[in-house]
């Protein structure tokens, strides 16, 4: 499901650049965003919410719910990382 950054960006027929130029960020920290790696932070959320073009209080729901989903989302079990291969080392 895209998530709000996601969503809007395409609305607005923009690229993660140019998000990231209006804001200050890098493309990649807007990626982030919208993959849910990241939220950005609440210090530029009237810049943020400029670059979206969408009211600010708009935008603080928008963050304030993408937050409460990801506080719920962590109680569910990850994958367990792969075990290390033990392989003898060869002694020269």
């Amino acid at each position: 499901m895209l998530n709000f950054f996601n969503r809007r960006r395409k609305e607005l027929q923009r690229s993660q650049q140019d998000i990231a130029d209006l804001t200050g960020y890098t493309s990649a920290t807007v990626s982030r965003w919208e993959l849910g790696m990241n939220l950005p932070s609440l210090s530029k959320a009237a810049i943020i919410a400029a670059a979206y073009e969408v009211p600010l209080d708009d935008y603080l729901r928008q963050i304030t719910a993408i937050a409460s989903q990801s506080r719920s989302n962590r109680g569910r079990p990850r994958r367990q990382p792969l075990a290390p291969l033990s392989m003898p080392l060869a002694v020269a």
